[in-house]
């Protein structure tokens, strides 16, 4: 990997992963899987309504503060302040509630899926019983049809033009020379989203603006941008482009 070491692992909750990736990648930011992290509580946990609501408060897009009280809330609530699981599965938030994880990037991903699809899609071309020259033949054809898709999404990306169906235009045909066409779909919703956007003023800093907006479908929900002139940066704090890494 040129020497690079990994920045986000992406594991289910098994503790010798953890020490391993603790000694091996000390810098990398570890994210338990979110589905281990919601069978976990369905299995530890046996009360109504509280698989739910956990799951709620794991995905929960709001900063620290937030999900301090709405965790309380929810101890209070179901009764839960002295089992065990709860508390030890608490301390260990900043691996699994994405209000300790937003900022850290992750491709999008909170679960495991990804590998997961992987076996799968091997497993479609390998049997149990193979002899090792045709597991070497069928692991190289599946190789194959992986980078035959890579190819095929390349190629369409080269050579054709996408329909520019937005009111911001010379934006979207910029990121349509930079996307994949998948994820240029995905960008050109975030255009169609920002259409949503309410302005509700900005204010100046020494060196930077800070402009709010709120979401015409989501009242309360607030976000600011701030931008340096001088740098051309901006940042929301959603800090859904350093998660997802998709403006």
């Amino acid at each position: 990997m040129d020497s690079k070491r990994p920045v986000s692992v992406l594991t289910d909750g098994d503790m010798a992963m953890r020490k391993a990736i603790q000694k091996v990648f000390p810098s990398a930011k570890h994210h338990l899987c979110n589905w281990h992290m919601h069978r976990n509580a369905k299995r530890n946990v046996r009360v109504d309504g509280f698989e739910g609501h956990f799951k709620h408060l794991m995905d929960l897009d709001a900063n620290e503060v937030v999900f301090e009280e709405a965790w309380s809330k929810m101890v209070r609530k179901y009764g839960l302040q002295n089992n065990k699981w709860v508390s030890d599965t608490y301390n260990n938030k900043g691996m699994w509630a994405q209000s300790y994880l937003r900022g850290h990037f992750f491709a999008g991903m909170k679960s495991s899926q990804r590998c997961e699809g992987m076996h799968a899609f091997f497993n479609e071309h390998l049997k149990r019983k193979l002899k090792l020259f045709e597991f070497v033949r069928c692991f190289d054809m599946a190789l194959y049809r992986l980078r035959n898709k890579e190819a095929d999404a390349e190629a369409k990306t080269d050579n054709s033009d996408s329909c520019l169906t937005t009111a911001l235009q010379p934006l979207e045909k910029d990121a349509a020379t930079i996307f994949t066409r998948r994820l240029f779909l995905m960008f050109r919703n975030e255009i169609i989203e920002e259409a949503l956007l309410i302005f509700d003023g900005r204010k100046e800093e020494f060196d930077h603006r800070i402009y709010k907006f709120s979401k015409y479908t989501e009242f309360g929900s607030t976000w600011e941008v701030s931008y340096h002139p001088t740098t051309s940066i901006m940042k929301c704090s959603c800090k859904k482009f350093e998660f997802f890494g998709l403006p």
